[in-house]
């Protein structure tokens, strides 16, 4: 796997670092969670380089909401490796279908946004179809898992100090707000 990201990264290396960093947020090995650590690397200015990486990373979420199924399964149909390959990718993210059934689209944007391997907007593509989530709110919910992704690999990325001393270190403070207005839309709702 690793040979396959190193080549797909020297393949964009060519390209504008903008560029680069937004094709390979599309990846789904790769996303916004190994695009935003390499447009440091690169030393984009930060906001650029999330914004490349996040905009590139949403890009793929609404058409495979919309496609995901009839495509894996006319894929599934003819080709083998499809079978396995999207065997895999729905096993892998039914592991997480009862937390998601249990918080909803909430649930949903912890998944994506939580930036761990194996989660991300193409999982939570394939969960959101396998739950049979409604495609607008499912969409929302992604786009909002990813930013919250971002900001975390921004921060991991740069540091706190290094956020401060660019002057955006506001987005220190957007995963915590987005864990407190869920944690209290739970309450309420609990009530």
């Amino acid at each position: 796997m690793d040979s396959l990201v190193d080549w797909l990264v020297s393949l964009v290396a060519v390209l504008p670092k903008w560029w680069a960093v937004f094709i390979l947020s599309m990846v789904p090995i790769i996303e916004l969670r190994g695009a935003i650590p390499l447009a440091i690397a690169w030393q984009m200015e930060p906001v650029s380089g999330f914004l490349a990486a996040f905009i590139g990373n949403i890009i793929p979420v609404l058409p495979l909401l919309l496609f995901l199924g009839p495509v894996s399964r006319w894929l599934e149909a003819h080709f083998r490796p499809f079978k396995v390959f999207f065997r895999w990718v729905f096993t892998r993210a039914a592991r997480y279908e009862e937390q998601i059934q249990k918080y909803g689209y909430w649930g949903l944007i912890i998944y994506v946004g939580i930036p761990l391997p194996g989660t991300g907007a193409w999982t939570g593509c394939a969960l959101a179809f396998l739950l049979g989530l409604k495609i607008v709110p499912a969409f929302l919910a992604i786009v909002a898992g990813v930013f919250m992704a971002g900001i975390i690999m921004l921060v991991l990325s740069l540091g706190v100090a290094g956020l401060a001393a660019q002057g955006i270190g506001w987005v220190v403070l957007a995963p915590a707000l987005i864990i407190l207005i869920v944690y209290v839309n739970k309450r309420r709702q609990g009530k």
